[in-house]
């Protein structure tokens, strides 16, 4: 699969363990122009099973749905962007 760079920010973030240090923020996306990391996850529950998560990342929120029968996993969306 190729990842192209979506963005690339020098300044970046300051590093956790000596703020002189800056971590450089790359975003890096599909082929189809999704993203394939960063971000954060909130994921909604229902009985104690994961129903949805909503990924937030570059200011988009995606979302993927899942189905369970009987406490057993059996499909699940792919993302779709809200």
């Amino acid at each position: 699969m190729v990842k192209t760079v979506t963005s690339n920010s020098a300044a970046g973030l300051p590093h956790p363990d000596d703020p002189n240090l800056l971590i450089q923020q790359v975003s890096v996306a599909s082929a189809t122009g999704m993203p394939t990391s960063g971000g954060s996850h909130v994921l909604e529950r229902t009985n104690g099973l994961i129903t949805k998560d909503i990924w937030t990342v570059n200011g988009n929120v995606y979302e993927m749905a899942f189905t369970w029968s009987n406490g057993e996993l059996v499909g699940w969306t792919d993302w779709v962007k809200r």
